[in-house]
């Protein structure tokens, strides 16, 4: 089952319901994960030297998910028609902006991380 592009905003409407705080999020997705796979602190950490992975949240927007949106190859959600109180405004990749306003700016830019 696709999920990951849905993810942030699943865990934001716990944050709205008040079961968890932006820090839980940021601890439960950045954090944790870097950790485990032993990419810590470099990855899931804002301090100097880490890769500055970032997401722009604007609180105020209200985001609703639809198939359209997805880049997954299944090119479905099972989060379709939902709606959530915010929007990502932009993400940044190791300190570059590689989405603005829902749009993805310019080609593929990943790479394999070790631990």
């Amino acid at each position: 089952m696709p999920g990951l592009q849905t993810l942030l905003p699943s865990m934001l409407v716990l944050v709205d319901r008040g079961i968890l705080t932006i820090g839980d999020v940021v601890r439960l997705c950045c954090r944790r994960p870097a950790e485990k796979f032993g990419l810590h602190p470099r990855k899931g950490e804002l301090i100097e030297g880490a890769d500055a992975d970032v997401i722009v949240l604007d609180p105020s927007g209200k985001t609703t998910i639809g198939d359209r949106e997805q880049y997954s190859r299944a090119r479905y959600t099972t989060m379709k028609g939902q709606t959530f109180n915010s929007r990502i405004e932009s993400v940044y990749l190791r300190g570059c902006r590689v989405v603005r306003e829902g749009i993805v700016e310019g080609s593929p830019r990943g790479r394999f991380t070790r631990p």
